[in-house]
């Protein structure tokens, strides 16, 4: 599977991929399938506490509550490194 989040101003659309998720609300997470996840960050930056800025909560939580394969953004963030390096995930930062 994978998780998309991304910042409010991107507009992209994912029609027709069962599976692909998009996140609204760390509320859902309960509601999420088992398996692994690919999580997909666009245009979102991790604040130096682990903070999602835009969907207020820590990103941590989705580490606890899922089990996360690896990790694509296109904004690099010191926090995030350290994160994934805590938890052995891949970590790919794509530039463009």
């Amino acid at each position: 599977m994978i998780l998309i989040i991304q910042d409010n101003d991107v507009n992209q659309n994912y029609k027709a991929l069962d599976k692909v998720i998009l996140f609204k609300s760390i509320c859902d997470l309960k509601t999420y399938k088992t398996g692994y996840y690919t999580i997909l960050l666009i245009n979102v930056e991790i604040d130096n506490e682990g903070i999602v800025i835009g969907h207020n909560f820590m990103f941590e939580e989705l580490l606890t509550h899922l089990n996360v394969f690896a990790i694509i953004t296109n904004r690099a963030s010191n926090k995030l490194r350290e994160i994934c390096k805590y938890y052995n995930l891949a970590l790919l930062e794509l530039k463009y």
